[in-house]
């Protein structure tokens, strides 16, 4: 069984029956996630490696792996440009998988009131019903989307 890519597992191997008293394959399996899991990867750190057998890149592909569960299934899409299309999804828990959802704002609204009140009128809407100005004030700040803080990582999938 290899480990990060490497089919070389004597050193680990030693360290796992050392510390552990199972069997080695018994070991691997008990501490690998579960099949289906879904990870972030950092692909592009300097010396990262290829992935291992078993994982693939989540993106959007078909799955031919006769040697997997999911064989003929389509990896879920989470790695698309998000600068270029509707992709790149932060995961969310939930009871049951799969259920993609668009980007939402929670239902708000701003409210102004005027501030100078040298002539006694108060807010915005007390002037409208005198003077019939019909003021408008906007404000805007901010990008295209709302996000918080966060770094791009490549989400990868157990297939097998």
């Amino acid at each position: 069984m290899a480990l990060n890519g490497n089919s070389d597992t004597s050193g680990y191997n030693s360290v796992i029956l050392n510390t552990t008293k199972l069997p080695v394959a018994d070991y691997i399996k008990a501490v690998m996630p579960p099949i289906g899991s879904i990870l972030p990867w950092h692909k592009s750190l300097t010396g990262c490696p290829s992935l291992p057998d078993g994982w693939e890149e989540c993106d959007g592909t078909q799955i031919s792996d006769s040697d997997s569960p999911y064989d003929g299934e389509y990896l879920p899409d989470l790695n698309t440009d998000i600068e270029t299309a509707q992709g790149g999804r932060f995961l969310r828990g939930a009871t049951t998988s799969g259920t993609l959802q668009a980007s939402q704002n929670a239902l708000h609204e701003h409210t102004y009131d005027h501030l100078d009140n040298t002539d006694g009128i108060d807010s915005l809407n007390q002037r409208d019903a005198i003077d019939g100005a019909g003021w408008t004030i906007s404000a805007s700040s901010g990008g295209d989307e709302a996000r918080p803080n966060n770094i791009w990582m490549v989400m990868i999938m157990r297939i097998k």
